[in-house]
């Protein structure tokens, strides 16, 4: 009887990635070695990363490769619903993040599915301000989503009230996409607070109903 090769993690990682990724070998068995790497030193640090590698290349040059793939200069692209196996209709999440790395901002805007009551980033866009994300991006993530993914694998995006914007509202709803984002007290609607209408819905009518309303008005 023939021995059968022993499968590795790494191994395992490699053939679902020859199956989900638009990239050479080398690209492939790169991104193999930088996720387990990753997850050896469990930090973003790249010299870390770098020295973490099982290879008997020359660490600077792993370190500059690292920075090349981080860069995706080999424009690597990788279907990302395919590789978490996600079928169906998703949920989405949008989000930002921002901290302060030494005297520089850093402000990510991020578009995620939840699976598995975790929420992986599949688009984000790095913004050169501090703050909020306008609604003109807010928009734009989306029809990314739509444009990449298709707008049929929408179950429902959910997001918080950063991002409860006129123009974000009108795409999703000219788009049928179905949404639940909250609401600021403060925010208009019909020329009342949220807060004012959501005391008065009546139990045939819900405050989608009067949000709905507004925007077509």
């Amino acid at each position: 009887m023939k021995n059968r090769k022993k499968q590795t993690p790494d191994n395992a990682f490699r053939e679902a990635l020859e199956e989900n990724i638009q990239g050479s070998r080398h690209a492939i068995k790169f991104i193999v070695q930088f996720v387990s790497a990753l997850l050896k030193v469990r930090t973003s640090n790249l010299v870390k990363i770098a020295n973490a590698f099982e290879t008997e290349v020359d660490k600077d040059s792993v370190y500059r490769h690292v920075q090349r793939f981080l860069k995706n200069a080999n424009a690597v692209s990788i279907d990302y619903l395919q590789l978490l196996k996600a079928g169906g209709k998703l949920k989405l999440l949008i989000d930002r993040t921002e901290w302060k790395f030494g005297r520089a901002w850093i402000n990510i805007l991020t578009l995620s599915v939840a699976y598995k009551n975790v929420a992986i980033p599949v688009l984000w866009k790095v913004m050169s301000h501090k703050g909020n994300a306008t609604a003109f991006e807010h928009k734009a993530i989306s029809k990314r989503f739509v444009a990449e993914f298709g707008g049929h694998r929408i179950l429902r995006i959910y997001a918080d009230r950063e991002f409860g914007s006129y123009e974000l509202f009108s795409y999703l709803l000219e788009s049928r996409i179905d949404f639940h984002i909250r609401l600021k007290t403060s925010h208009k609607t019909g020329g009342n607070s949220a807060l004012c209408r959501r005391r008065h819905v009546s139990a045939d009518r819900t405050a989608d109903d009067y949000l709905r309303q507004s925007i077509s008005s």
